[in-house]
């Protein structure tokens, strides 16, 4: 179902649900990133037309590898956030550009971006 909210298309995805592992599904999508670069993600995302996505602000991190540790304390300041979406293939190429593009800046690569999806399916 399509429709427009404030100007903007938006798709929802409430037809029958997509049989579950199939090839109908859809990518479930998450965008892990350094609260800094919050708002250049936010409007990648927006530009990218995601319909919907889920936010989850300080998000604690822990870098057993590198210096990504961002606990929100005096020796690892800083937070995450997480955005969570479901979209087509062609909405994840999207994104995964305009994210690749947001990382050619210094500051924003060293604060850095995670995507990871998955095939997912609606249940209910």
């Amino acid at each position: 179902m399509k429709g427009s909210e404030g100007g903007r298309m938006t798709e929802r995805y409430d037809a029958a649900p997509p049989a579950a592992g199939g090839a109908d599904g859809f990518n479930m999508v998450w965008v892990v990133f350094g609260e800094t670069i919050r708002d250049e993600v936010m409007e990648a995302l927006d530009d990218c037309d995601v319909p919907f996505y889920s936010v989850w602000r300080d998000v604690l991190a822990r870098d057993n590898e590198g210096e990504g540790t961002r606990w929100d304390d005096a020796v690892f300041p800083g937070k995450n956030w997480m955005v969570q979406f479901v979209c087509d293939d062609a909405r994840l190429d999207d994104a995964m550009s305009a994210l690749s593009r947001l990382l050619q800046d210094p500051f924003i690569a060293q604060s850095g971006i995670r995507l990871y999806a998955n095939r997912a399916a609606r249940l209910l």
